[in-house]
This record gives structure tokens, C-alpha cells and sequence, in this order.
């Protein structure tokens, strides 16, 4: 029977080839590499994929991010303006402290409502930021930009702020206007 010989002369015919040969030798390594290191591969593979899925997040993050912000352009000036349209009513001393108080309010609930979309953008800006910095190393250029974009988000909070006092001034004087025009009013009686 020789069919045991003829697989023994192949195996060994492989052998020499695999042992002698430039091209054996190669082969030889990759399959030892795909061997010993197909679980470090497979890690890497594993990570890399991680990576490029966190990045891509976040590339999709920044896009939404900057869609947002051209939109709330236009509707941070429509709202500003209509705050000043409603200053222009909660001020007019001819008006009734009914339409002042209410005009007051719709500004303040106005500018709450601007503050909290800015600083939600803001907010997202930062993350993307931190988040890309975790993907890479980072470069001087990229901690002054988290710098920027931190400091944004609290020029925001700062600006928003004032203009929430300088309205609640305003409401809290048209308030109490009210309350002494009630008590001039009880005077009388």
C-alpha cells in the first residue's frame, strides 16, 4: 500500500521546501505570526474598530452640532429683537401693569429659552472636543481650543445672566409699581 508513502513524501517534499526556501521561510512566519498572534490581531482589529466608530460619532455629532448653531442664529436674533419688543411694552408708562407684567415675563421666559439652547451647543462643542482629544494625541492647537470653547460656554452663562437680572429688575419695578398704586388705591377708600 502506498498511499501512506505518498502522503509521508509530500509532507516531507513540503518540508524541504518550507525549510530551504526563501519563500517557505516567509510562509513559515506568517503562519507562526497568525498562530502565536491572532489574539493580539483580533484586539487591535477590535480596538481600531472602536476607534473608528467613536469617530465617527463624533463626526457626526460636529455636523448636527454646526446645523444646530446656523439655526439658532436666526432664532437668537428673532428672539432678542422680540425681547426689545416686549422691554418697549413692559417700559411704556401709558400702558396697564397687566400688559407691562405679561411683556416683562414673555422677554424673561424668551431669554431663558435662548440660554438654555446656546448653552446646550455650547455644551456639545466642549464634548466633541474632549472627545476627539481622547482619540489622539493632542497638539497645543487642541487645548487651546477646548481652552476657547470652554470659556464660550461661560460667556454665555455671563452674558445670559445679566440680561436675565437687567429683565427681572424691570418686572420686579413694574411689580412693585403695582403694589403701590393697590396701596394708593386702598388709601382712598
Amino acid at each position: 500500500d502506498f498511499s501512506g508513502a505518498l502522503s509521508d513524501a509530500t509532507k516531507g517534499a513540503t518540508g524541504l521546501v518550507m525549510e530551504l526556501t526563501p519563500m517557505g521561510v516567509a510562509i513559515e512566519t506568517v503562519m507562526y505570526v497568525a498562530e502565536k498572534g491572532g489574539p493580539i490581531i483580533k484586539d487591535l482589529a477590535s480596538d481600531i474598530s472602536e476607534a473608528a466608530n467613536a469617530a465617527g460619532d463624533l463626526a457626526t455629532r460636529a455636523i448636527q452640532l454646526r446645523k444646530d448653531q446656523r439655526d439658532l442664529s436666526k432664532t437668537f436674533a428673532e428672539g432678542r429683537a422680540q425681547i426689545k419688543e416686549y422691554n418697549l411694552v413692559a417700559e411704556d408708562t401709558t400702558r396697564t401693569l397687566e400688559d407691562r407684567l405679561e411683556a416683562a415675563q414673555k422677554a424673561i421666559d424668551i431669554e431663558k429659552e435662548l440660554m438654555n439652547e446656546r448653552q446646550r451647543l455650547a455644551q456639545e462643542a466642549v464634548d466633541i472636543q474632549k472627545g476627539e482629544m481622547a482619540l489622539s494625541k493632542n497638539t497645543e492647537a487642541d487645548k487651546q481650543k477646548l481652552v476657547e470653547l470652554e470659556v464660550a460656554l461661560i460667556n454665555i452663562r455671563t452674558e445670559s445672566a445679566e440680561m436675565q437680572t437687567t429683565l427681572g429688575n424691570k418686572l420686579n419695578t413694574i411689580n412693585a409699581q403695582a403694589a403701590a398704586e393697590k396701596a394708593a388705591q386702598m388709601k382712598t377708600f
